[in-house]
């Protein structure tokens, strides 16, 4: 059958397979095969540019460098990637005998090769004899492939009679899964009870939203939800800003308006924001070409703060069926369950404050003694002093030195505050008898 196609018939034939197994490959025009002849021994290179985004897939490559790609496309650096020969007849991928698929057993001949990309997201093969070759892409941590195998003729050419491109250039694609992040506008402040923290919860619009049918049919995906799953000692503050940005972080022109595109709504009893997005809204988020979906939401820090200091941790999650009608999700901190040591899971902190209470001579650790907090020196003499609510009424909050000595108290934003002790402890002396230690007669300052 070879020797009877026509240059025409082998450019269809061409076309049609590179459409199969290149889709991933940027440029324009269908790649063609260039024939053998003098060339047996010649050389050439494969040379890789792995990029990832969220926007619509470029037309088959041929094997140019420079395509015009997506305007959101970012290098995709760190990705495993292993090279095989399947044949040493580039038209072996044009359906010519022996044809060869991306399913094909490489050859012995051929000693596979293996490498990552560059931060460029580039990775070159050089010195390759002519043949048919199936490049292979390994997993990458929260991205997705367009392609995990796709089929590279050396030489390859434009166009039937065009000349031979001997160093290829391949532009395979990949979109970010489903994933989603959150952080905390300032980390590393000190919050106090009564505080306002503010958070921005970013989702990489999903590739999986929309889908292209090779007839040019759209299916889109639906149910897209965003939630922000709150800490006990953070309550919400309702009217979060929802926006389109693109990569750069400017806004889209989409907007999207709370009441029409979306509906947001607290459980108390699950303590979660949600954000439920209409069909009609997903649908202009898939087709707007924007790269993040961006909640920034405000909390603010509640009393529970004041019996557990330290890290307040903040999950979110997102949720929608994609347009393969398949479940999808992503959660910020898996499980839900925080790892104290993995700087991506986004926290904010109070300040505390703790007491030691011990007799000075002995070391001997002193239960029993009593503290109230103010947030001046004024107040303290005043006998203002902090307060929560029990029971409908604010009481002082009371700091009472356990066993040990210790008392604790969190949800202190920074500054100085100050302890007054309205209770001295009372101890056991050596000869079995009770002693009442001096009350501290001045407020005590603490910095936080």
């Amino acid at each position: 059958m070879r020797a009877n196609l026509s240059a025409a018939a082998a450019a269809t034939a061409l076309a049609a397979a590179l459409a199969l197994c290149a889709a991933a490959l940027a440029g324009a025009g269908s790649p063609a095969l260039a024939d053998a002849g003098a060339d047996a021994a010649r050389t050439g290179s494969i040379v890789v540019h792995e990029y990832r985004s969220q926007l619509g897939g470029t037309n088959p490559g041929n094997g140019d460098e420079d395509p015009v790609l997506p305007k959101d496309a970012l290098p995709l650096a760190d990705v495993p990637l292993t090279l095989y020969q399947l044949s040493t007849d580039p038209e072996a991928a044009n359906g010519f005998e022996p044809a060869v698929d991306v399913d094909s057993p490489p050859l012995a001949s051929f000693d596979p090769r293996t490498g990552t990309t560059d931060a460029q997201g580039v990775l070159a093969f050089r010195d390759l004899p002519r043949g048919v070759y199936l490049l292979a892409q390994g997993d990458v941590a929260g991205v997705q492939p367009a392609q995990k195998k796709l089929l590279v003729a050396v030489p390859m050419q434009g166009a039937v009679g065009g000349d031979a491109r001997w160093d290829v250039h391949v532009y395979p694609k990949s979109y970010v899964a489903a994933s989603i992040a959150k952080a905390a506008d300032d980390p590393d402040a000190v919050y106090g009870v009564g505080d306002e923290a503010r958070w921005r919860i970013t989702v990489p619009v999903p590739a999986e939203l929309k889908r292209v049918a090779a007839d040019g049919s759209v299916r889109y995906g639906r149910g897209l939800q965003v939630r922000d799953i709150l800490d006990a000692r953070l309550d919400n503050v309702p009217g979060a800003q929802v926006s389109l940005v693109d990569a750069t972080g400017q806004p889209s022109a989409t907007a999207l308006v709370p009441g029409a595109d979306y509906e947001e709504a607290y459980n108390e009893q699950g303590r979660t924001v949600s954000w439920t997005f209409t069909d009609e809204a997903l649908r202009r988020i898939a087709d707007a070409g924007a790269a993040n979906l961006v909640i920034a939401v405000t909390t603010r820090v509640n009393e529970a703060a004041y019996d557990e200091p330290g890290a307040i941790y903040n999950n979110a999650a997102v949720s929608f069926t994609a347009a393969s009608g398949a479940l999808t999700g992503a959660e910020v901190i898996p499980g839900g369950v925080p790892d104290p040591a993995n700087p991506a899971y986004p926290r904010i902190s109070t300040g505390g404050v703790r007491i030691d209470k011990h007799l000075e001579e002995t070391g001997e650790k002193l239960s029993g003694a009593t503290f109230k907090v103010a947030r001046s020196r004024a107040d303290a003499l005043a006998g203002r002093f902090i307060a929560r609510t029990v029971d409908g009424a604010l009481q002082d909050v009371q700091l009472v030195t356990d066993a040990d000595g210790a008392a604790s108290l969190g949800g202190l934003g920074a500054g100085t505050c100050w302890l007054v002790e309205t209770q001295a402890p009372s101890y056991e002396d050596a000869e079995g008898r009770q002693r009442a230690c001096v009350r501290l007669a001045e407020p005590a300052a603490v910095d936080i």
